[in-house]
């Protein structure tokens, strides 16, 4: 079944991590922001079917995936 945060489901214990995607229009805009907070986000990687991404953890381990 589907994850339900705090309530369990799938293959996931409740409270465990989860992981996010959030879709943007400017990545680059995005990523200097977090890097100008102090923040530690990952490389922007481009996947085989053109997709350019970044992954961040949360204070809470969740992965944070932004996507243009």
């Amino acid at each position: 079944g589907l994850y339900v945060p705090g309530m369990g489901g799938g293959d996931r214990e409740p409270g465990a991590n989860v992981g996010f995607l959030f879709s943007v229009e400017d990545l680059e805009q995005v990523r200097t922001n977090m890097l100008e907070r102090g923040l530690e986000p990952g490389e922007v990687i481009e996947t085989a079917d053109g997709k350019r991404l970044f992954d961040i953890n949360d204070p809470f381990g969740n992965l944070l995936t932004f996507s243009a």
